[in-house]
C-alpha cells in the first residue's frame, strides 16, 4: 500500500486504495466513499445496499486520515489557497528545482477554476 503523506506536517492525507490520480498536473483527487462514522476500518457499504440513514455518515478517507473539516468563506479559501500554493512553490524550489515553471503554470490554472 502507498500511503500519500503531506510534505509539511507528515500527516497521512490518503492511500493508494482510494485510487488517487493526478488533475490538473498539481492536485490529487481520490474516490471517496461514505462510511458509518462508528464502523471500523474497511465498513464500506457494497453498491447497491441501503444505508441505514439513522447512522451517522462521513467520508471514508476524512475518517481513517484523521482529517479535520474547515469551514471557509469564498475570500479565506483564495487567501489560504494562494498562501499555501507559495509554500509549495518555495518547497518545490528547494527540491524538484526543475518542476517549477510547470507547476506555476499548472497552479495559475487551478487556482482560476477554483
Amino acid at each position: 500500500m502507498i500511503v500519500y503523506l503531506d510534505v509539511f506536517s507528515g500527516d497521512e492525507m490518503f492511500s493508494d486504495a482510494l485510487n488517487p490520480k493526478v488533475v490538473q498536473g498539481c492536485l490529487y483527487e481520490v474516490e471517496a466513499k461514505m462510511v458509518s462514522a462508528g464502523e471500523e476500518v474497511g465498513g464500506l457499504v457494497p453498491e447497491g445496499e441501503d444505508v441505514d440513514d439513522s447512522v451517522e455518515q462521513v467520508l471514508n478517507v476524512v475518517k481513517y486520515a484523521k482529517l479535520n473539516e474547515t469551514t471557509f468563506t469564498k475570500k479565506q479559501f483564495i487567501t489560504w489557497f494562494k498562501r499555501y500554493m507559495k509554500k509549495v512553490l518555495a518547497y518545490l524550489q528547494e527540491n524538484n528545482p526543475d518542476r517549477v515553471g510547470e507547476f506555476k503554470t499548472e497552479a495559475g490554472a487551478v487556482s482560476k477554476v477554483l
